[in-house]
């Protein structure tokens, strides 16, 4: 101890090199013997005679290395040491809870809580809870503050179900804690805290009404609560309000009966309290909307509206009248100096779900505010009135919105390029982004001025200027055909070489770096590319020398600091994003620039750097698309970089780009693909088979398997006792409950199967290979009738199900036969002709020439 309090008195000083030296010596003590080095951290903890700051920085030591965030449980260094030294440590953490120091106990309750979170989850330690519930009914305070927390940070961090037969005991104390009976503030603080993290564990006391009655009035009581004014006070209110919000997420169906109190409640803290509660009393208006939108929703999309068991309770519409005044007074709080974080963006935020919650109910509720409030000669009137026209637009139909459009758009744009106060011009500049993302065809009637004006206003202040770029982006794909393919003309095309010169200038701009403005503006460029006619393609070719310059140039940068290289990535990122665009746009016109791009996407391969080696693949896939099978002469230089993509098992967003290029890379080159099919379906069955990979890339994987079968054909008999154990495996995954993204992404897998299967069965008819499938028939029906049993599949699993059905009839045939006379088979295929499925009548083709008039 007499070694170690001094260097953690030497990490507290001001002095870096007294304080990078001290931390080395404690790693040293660490790495040279870690049950002695922790055992002494948790003997300063207790000592009361050592000053506060050093036993909460010893507490904090110990924490950290007791713990490591990337180990499993078991490996978790704390499991490590010996039994006697673990039983020592947690002895001394716990008595360092009722510390006189209250910057001790806060720093042992992370150490307990820390200690409790490993033990608790592998069945160890069972008289902590106890012991913690036992101390929150001591007298003194600063024993039940520690204790409060630890219960606090156990509760956030837990799987709910290892404390579920405690979770009524913890409740009990928490609520005993925050009471108004309770005469400590700071204890009522530590209390409110610890029920915001349990909050998740007390559905069966919300079942109760008598507990859920107690619940709700100490949580309304608390977000009331009064005294001498002070930091803890207002802490105090506010993680109360964070317990109501959390009750509207997790508890909705239950706060009928207090809708009442809740609405006076926050009513009142919008309206007359610090601007802190009255956020958060709007949060929980925003948390009710985000409910009753989904609900309805999901009731709208349902197939039988009579079983969906979630309906909207409708609160916001009983609400609207009294909180919607309130919502644009906030509005008209704006300050000189704050664009974001303030009461009026929370206010907007709150107004834009309501709007998509009572949809055109508000527009009576807000239209006379900005119709009063454009005229204001005060800008914040100004400001705050056209806020909330652009708050509404998404909700309302474009029915009723329409025509309050047409007649404000030319106030919006009036607003904008005028002589007006900066904070009018930038509520104007989002406003119009929001007319061209939801009401785009309004403002294709006024294609000429409304371009004039945006071009125009991007060389003003940048976060106009952002703003006016996303109208282009989004009045881009407004315009933009549906297919993604160029018409010979849009509305746009007179105006193509206008846009793309404004935003060139405007990524030039020193002040690129504030409001998001060099994203904006070349999301832009990309969007107005994608949007693009066949009448603008010389132009866009025009193009390509000025972006290639640019990603040169970016080669040129010497970043100094890491936010130096994150510029750099997200620039080049975003040129390879435009040159994606205009390779798909040109697609063989590519061609004659071909090999000066792909210079430049080696040069990126190069650098190490996951987000830009995404955006490459995307650029080199678009490469080989538009080149087709003249992209052969490139392949051996790109395809350790595609390989290495492929095994990103970390950034799997990368692999999962990856796994999309090798598929195009076999459609183009076909039978040449032979050459690296052994090593690609290699590293794709590992992938398959890593637990540790993010499911969301398994189907693509799935879905190339079949796309490599198609282009090597009779070379795939030598993958099959590869990948058909993995496909029967994956066809065992069910859907076990009704979560609708479990639904979703079984459905995605199984379809991304069947396209192996196809792509597998067509590959190897091509080759009159076919005789190699017959040994795994039963595993190829046995998945189509577990997908026709399957009462959540979808009509496109129906139409692939028959699809394989009628393949494998055609080109395997008389093998098939005991197969396709299973009723499941037949009924699946009746289905799919019952509901005019075309493969559906293929299939029963091929199943009766194959057996006859048998079914």
């Amino acid at each position: 101890m007499e070694i170690v309090v001094p260097l953690i008195q030497s990490t507290l000083s001001s002095n870096t090199n007294t304080r990078n030296a001290a931390e080395a010596r404690l790693q040293e003590l660490c790495n040279q013997n870690f049950a002695s080095y922790a055992g002494v951290l948790a003997q300063i903890l207790v000592v009361e005679e050592i000053e506060a700051q050093v036993r909460q920085s010893a507490g904090l030591i110990l924490k950290n290395i007791l713990s490591d965030k990337d180990a499993e449980l078991e490996a978790q260094p704390w499991n490590k040491l010996d039994p006697n030294v673990r039983l020592q440590i947690k002895g001394l953490a716990t008595q360092a809870l009722g510390s006189h120091s209250i910057q001790a106990g806060k720093s042992a309750a992370q150490v307990v809580s820390k200690i409790g979170l490993i033990e608790l989850s592998s069945n160890q330690w069972p008289e902590l809870i106890p012991l913690l519930l036992q101390n929150v009914k001591s007298t003194r305070s600063e024993l039940k503050i520690s204790s409060l927390e630890t219960i606090g940070y156990i509760c956030e961090e837990i799987d709910p179900a290892v404390v579920s037969g405690q979770s009524n005991n913890i409740l009990t104390a928490v609520i005993q804690g925050m009471v108004p009976a309770e005469p400590d503030l700071a204890v009522r603080l530590s209390a409110t805290k610890a029920l915001n993290n349990a909050l998740v564990f007390v559905k069966t006391n919300f079942d109760n009404q008598l507990e859920r009655n107690f619940i709700m009035q100490t949580i309304c009581e608390t977000c009331v609560a009064s005294g001498e004014q002070s930091s803890v006070l207002s802490q105090l209110k506010l993680f109360a309000y964070e317990c109501l919000v959390k009750v509207a997420e997790y508890y909705y169906d239950y706060l009928t009966e207090y809708m009442n109190a809740i609405a006076q409640l926050t009513f009142h803290s919008i309206q007359k309290e610090e601007e802190s509660l009255a956020k958060l009393a709007i949060e929980f208006w925003c948390t009710i909307g985000d409910e009753e939108i989904d609900r309805m929703t999901e009731l709208e999309y349902a197939d039988d509206p009579s079983l969906v068991e979630r309906h909207s309770l409708n609160f916001i519409k009983m609400g609207v009248t009294s909180l919607v005044p309130l919502l644009l007074q906030k509005l008209t709080h704006l300050e000189e100096d704050n664009d974001d974080d303030n009461i009026a963006s929370s206010a907007g935020t709150c107004l834009s779900i309501i709007a998509n919650a009572c949809r055109d109910d508000i527009i009576p509720l807000v239209l006379p505010f900005v119709q009063t409030g454009v005229q204001s000669q005060d800008w914040k009137l100004r400001a705050g009135a056209i806020y909330a026209f652009g708050y509404i637009l998404e909700g309302p139909s474009h029915e009723t919105v329409s025509t309050l459009v047409k007649n404000a758009l030319g106030l919006i744009l009036q607003s904008i390029s005028k002589n007006n106060h900066e904070k009018v011009k930038k509520s104007s500049a989002w406003t119009l982004s929001r007319v061209c993302e939801f009401h785009g065809t309004i403002v294709q009637e006024n294609l000429p001025v409304v371009i004039n004006v945006l071009v125009e206003a991007l060389s003003d202040e940048p976060v106009i200027a952002s703003n006016c770029c996303w109208a282009i982006y989004f009045l881009s794909q407004e315009i933009r055909s549906n297919d993604g393919s160029p018409k010979p003309t849009n509305p746009a095309s007179p105006y193509f070489t206008h846009l793309i010169k404004g935003l060139l200038i405007c990524t030039s701009r020193d002040d690129l770096d504030e409001a998001n403005l060099r994203i904006a503006a070349y999301e832009a460029i990309n969007a107005v590319i994608r949007a693009s006619a066949e009448d603008t393609l010389e132009l866009i070719a025009q193009l390509i020398e000025e972006i290639l310059s640019r990603l040169n140039q970016t080669f040129q940068m010497t970043p100094i600091s890491a936010e130096d290289k994150e510029e750099q990535v997200e620039l080049q990122g975003l040129l390879i994003g435009i040159l994606t665009s205009i390779i798909h746009q040109l697609n063989a016109r590519i061609e004659p620039y071909a090999e000066i791009i792909l210079q430049l996407f080696h040069r990126v391969f190069t650098q190490r750097s996951a987000s830009v080696h995404e955006e490459a693949l995307m650029g080199l896939t678009a490469m080989i698309t538009a080149l087709g099978n003249k992209f052969s002469k490139y392949v051996d230089t790109f395809m350790p970089f595609v390989k290495l993509g492929l095994q990103n098992h970390l950034e799997f967003e990368v692999c999962n780009v990856a796994v999309g290029t090798v598929g195009d890379l076999s459609r183009a080159l076909d039978r040449s693909f032979e050459k690296y099919s052994d090593e690609i379906v290699t590293i794709l069955l590992q992938n398959l088979s890593d637990p540790k990979l993010d499911d969301s890339v398994k189907p693509a994987i799935f879905g190339v398997l079949g796309d490599i079968a198609l282009a090597v054909r009779g070379k795939f008999v030598t993958y099959l006792n590869h990948v058909i154990p993995i496909i029967v495996q994956a066809c065992q995954i069910t859907v076990e409950d009704d979560d609708e993204d479990v639904i979703e992404y079984v459905n995605e897998l199984r379809q991304s199967i069947f396209d192996a299967l196809v792509g597998i069965v067509q590959g190897l008819g091509d080759a009159n290979r076919c005789d190699a499938l017959v040994p795994h028939l039963g595993s190829f029906f046995g998945y189509i009738q577990l997908v026709a049993r399957d009462e959540s599949r979808d009509i496109e699993l129906l139409r692939s199900a028959v699809s394989l059905t009628g393949d494998l009839c055609a080109l395997v045939k008389q093998p098939c036969a005991p197969y396709v006379k299973d009723q499941t088979i037949q009924a699946i295929i009746n289905e799919a002709i019952a509901d005019e499925i075309d493969e559906g009548k293929y299939a029963r083709e091929a199943v009766t020439k194959l057996i006859g008039g048998q079914w």
